[in-house]
C-alpha cells in the first residue's frame, strides 16, 4: 500500500509544481519514499529552490521535504558584484529598504538592519533570494522594539492580529490563533486555500509578530483542498477491506476522479460507497467521475461518461 501512496505523492507534487513553477520546474526530479519527497536537479535562482519547498510541503500526504536541488550559475558572482546586486533588487523592491546592510561570502548573504514587521523581512528575502548568483541568505534583522524600549507583550500581538485580519474580513474566520514570545501559531479550518495563505500574510503584517506557524486546513477550493480532500478519501478507502489497493483518487477543482482495475463490480461499488460517505460527512456537494474497470471486462460501462453529482 506504501508504494501506491508514494506514487500518488509523487504524482500530486509533479502536478504542484508544474501547476505553481510553470517552465522553473521542467528541471526538478521527485521521488518519495514513505511520504518522503526527494527533490533532485537545477533551477535557476535560490528563490525557486526554496519556493519548489514550499510548494511540496503543501502537498497532502507529505511527511518530510529533502531538498537537493542546486543552483545553476553560468559563472562565479563575485563578493562585492553580489552584494551590490542584492542592494539594487531591495531598493528596486521598496526604496525604504536602502537602509538594510548586505555582505556576501562565498554566495552567502547576510543582512543586517531593523524592520518594523515579519512582513517586510519576508519581503526582504524574497528579492534577495531571486538575485542570481546567491546561493543561500541569511537574515540577522530584527524587529523594531517598542518607544519605551520593551518588546511588545503576546497579549497586545494577538490583538493586533485580530485588528489586522478584522480591516480584511468583515467576518474573521472562526480560526484558533496563539501567541508565544512573539510567535504566532493559527490553527482551525477555513474554506480555500486562498484562505489559508492570506491569514497567514495578514498574521505576518501584524506589529510584534516574529514568526508565523500556519497550520490552517483548507476544506474545499484550490489546489490544498484538493489534495486535501484526495488524502481523506484515500485513507478512508484504505481502511475499508472491501476496496482494493489499485483503485486510485485525484481531485481537482472539487471533482473526484476514481480509476484503476478491480476484481469485481462489488469492489467497485464499494468504493464509490467510501467515497460518497467522505463527500456526505464533509457536506461536500463534490462530484465524481468514475472510471474503474473490471479485470477481464471489454471496457467499462462507466468510462467517458459525464460526471455525476453525488447525492447526500
Amino acid at each position: 500500500m506504501k508504494g501506491s501512496q508514494d506514487r500518488d505523492i509523487s504524482f500530486a507534487v509533479k502536478k504542484a509544481l508544474a501547476q505553481d513553477m510553470e517552465e522553473s520546474a521542467l528541471d526538478i526530479r521527485v521521488n518519495t519514499v514513505n511520504g518522503i519527497v526527494h527533490l533532485d536537479g537545477v533551477v535557476d535562482v535560490l528563490g525557486d529552490k526554496e519556493y519548489a519547498e514550499k510548494v511540496v510541503r503543501e502537498v497532502e500526504g507529505v511527511k518530510e521535504v529533502i531538498n537537493r536541488l542546486s543552483i545553476g550559475m553560468e559563472r562565479q558572482v563575485k563578493d562585492d558584484e553580489l552584494a551590490e546586486a542584492v542592494e539594487t533588487a531591495l531598493q528596486e523592491k521598496d526604496e525604504s529598504f536602502f537602509k538594510i546592510g548586505v555582505v556576501a561570502k562565498k554566495g552567502v548573504v547576510h543582512l543586517y538592519g531593523n524592520i518594523d514587521t515579519l512582513a517586510e523581512e519576508k519581503e526582504i528575502l524574497s528579492a534577495a533570494i531571486d538575485v542570481q548568483g546567491v546561493r543561500e541568505v541569511i537574515s540577522h534583522l530584527r524587529l523594531k522594539r517598542t518607544q519605551d524600549g520593551k518588546e511588545i507583550d503576546d497579549v497586545t500581538v494577538h490583538n493586533n492580529v485580530i485588528q489586522t485580519l478584522t480591516e480584511h474580513y468583515d467576518v474573521v474566520p472562526p480560526i484558533e490563533l496563539s501567541v508565544k514570545n512573539g510567535r504566532v501559531t493559527l490553527k482551525g479550518t477555513v474554506e480555500s486555500v486562498e484562505d489559508k495563505q492570506i491569514i497567514g500574510k495578514l498574521t505576518a503584517m501584524a506589529e510584534g509578530v516574529k514568526d508565523v506557524v500556519n497550520e490552517l486546513r483548507s476544506y474545499k477550493g484550490g489546489a490544498g483542498g484538493d489534495e486535501a480532500l484526495a488524502a481523506e478519501i484515500r485513507h478512508e478507502l484504505s481502511k475499508d477491506d472491501r476496496v482494493s489497493p489499485a483503485v486510485r483518487v485525484y481531485v481537482e477543482e472539487g471533482t473526484v476522479y476514481l480509476d484503476g482495475e478491480v476484481d469485481s463490480p462489488d469492489v467497485r461499488a464499494a468504493a464509490i460507497e467510501v467515497v460518497n460517505r467522505v463527500l456526505k460527512k464533509k457536506s461536500t456537494r463534490s462530484r465524481i467521475y468514475e472510471g474503474i474497470r473490471i479485470s477481464g471486462a471489454k471496457g467499462s460501462v462507466q468510462e467517458g461518461r459525464e460526471p455525476e453529482k453525488i447525492l447526500h
